[in-house]
């Protein structure tokens, strides 16, 4: 993330340099990018397979552009997250709606109590990691310090 947020100082000064203009950086943070677990996800592929239900499995989406509070927790602790259909519409959208009641009120709850229960009394604790909120603060100041201020 510091990485990034100097390169990007550095398109803004030569964007302004080039121009014959100024620039005034200041660095400020965001939502840190979500890290699924993949420790974790592997008690949801278990019970996938147990379920014939939810026809489809995406095991890894790769990188999202979205980012959101879940970032910041999965930094302190294992964190997962399971997306599911059954709307239609935009994310977030005033058209979004729910088109398929059965599975968004009942099958996937269904689907979520199974991979509770496959968690429940076999998590190793090996492998999990807890980071604390000094340290997440460590970590957000890390970023933002540095070029910030800068003419």
């Amino acid at each position: 993330m510091k990485t990034v947020a100097e390169r990007m100082d550095k398109v803004a000064k030569g964007s302004a340099y080039s121009l014959e203009g100024a620039v005034e950086i200041q660095t400020q943070m965001g939502y840190l990018p979500f890290v699924q677990d993949r420790y974790l996800s592997t008690f949801v592929a278990e019970a996938f397979k147990e379920q014939d239900t939810i026809t489809k499995w995406i095991d890894d989406r790769g990188a999202v552009a979205a980012a959101g509070d879940i970032g910041d927790l999965s930094f302190m602790m294992p964190s997962i997250q399971i997306s599911y259909g059954g709307f239609a519409g935009v994310i977030h959208g005033d058209d979004l709606r729910m088109v398929d009641d059965e599975f968004v009120l009942q099958e996937f709850p269904e689907f979520l109590i199974s991979v509770l229960n496959k968690m429940n009394g076999r998590i190793d604790k090996n492998q999990l990691y807890s980071r604390s909120y000094k340290e997440y603060e460590s970590y957000i100041q890390a970023i933002t310090q540095g070029e910030s201020n800068e003419k």
